[in-house]
């Protein structure tokens, strides 16, 4: 599966860190910068079309709307950090449309992000790693591919009509593509059907729902785009391997 995320679109001070463990996430952009710090083990990051493998005390660095996926390696801890363009407009702005020749840099994270509690310590932690990393690597353009492109577009479309009607044939009238070469290239690039990336998509809003909300498992259903309970508890079992009910009970006690 491959995915949009709006981290970095509406928040200026967007600023979000997780440590995670034996961690891997599907294909996917955003419009926010991302930091990868690998603490122990190994992570194999696939970045456009080039693969990195990070070992303990390295971290790359994500360019915005760059597509990218991970996958650790063995038993591994790493954090990663998501933050919005105007916390480092400067760099911002003179490298658009520019990404690291190589992203990849030796720097251990030796601080606690949590105690970056004002966006004071926020630009100081971000200007002090991009300081060093520009030092590091060069910057060469970054020209996405027609397809790449046509991707994006695609992506962009599910995630403002996911709670509604979506379909393919919809997105090429709309973005003004063949319907054929849409179906054809969401396939080859995803692996996947354009329906059953679809249907994960609203699946993946409704984990969200059930964990978060106190939202009727109905009205998920609805908000997730499915006009039947019926259809979503099919499509809910078919990729979360249990129902509804039973996913919000075991995520909230």
């Amino acid at each position: 599966m491959v995915f949009f995320q709006k981290h970095g679109l509406s928040n200026p001070a967007t600023f979000i860190h997780y440590d995670v463990t034996d961690f891997q996430f599907p294909p996917h952009f955003h419009p926010a910068y991302e930091l990868l710090f690998v603490d122990s083990g190994a992570v194999d990051v696939f970045l456009d079309n080039q693969y990195y493998r990070l070992t303990s005390g390295q971290a790359i660095f994500i360019h915005s709307n760059q597509l990218h996926h991970m996958q650790t390696v063995g038993t591994t801890k790493m954090t990663v950090l998501l933050f919005s363009q105007q916390l480092i407009s400067d760099f911002d702005q003179q490298y658009k449309g520019e990404i690291a020749a190589y992203p990849v840099i030796n720097f251990p994270l030796d601080i606690d992000l949590a105690e970056c509690k004002t966006v004071y310590h926020k630009k100081a932690f971000l200007y002090q790693f991009i300081s060093r990393f520009i030092s590091m690597t060069d910057f060469i353009p970054h020209n996405r591919s027609t397809n790449t492109t046509a991707l994006y577009d695609v992506l962009l479309y599910v995630e403002a009509h996911y709670n509604g009607h979506c379909s393919l044939k919809e997105a090429a009238n709309i973005l003004q593509y063949d319907y054929t070469y849409l179906s054809l290239l969401f396939k080859q690039m995803t692996n996947m059907s354009f329906t059953d990336y679809v249907n994960q998509y609203r699946i993946g809003f409704a984990l969200d729902q059930l964990k978060n909300s106190e939202l009727t498992i109905s009205e998920i259903a609805r908000q997730s785009g499915y006009d039947t309970l019926r259809t979503f508890n099919r499509n809910f079992l078919k990729w979360v391997n249990m129902t509804a009910t039973d996913y919000r009970k075991k995520e909230t006690g």
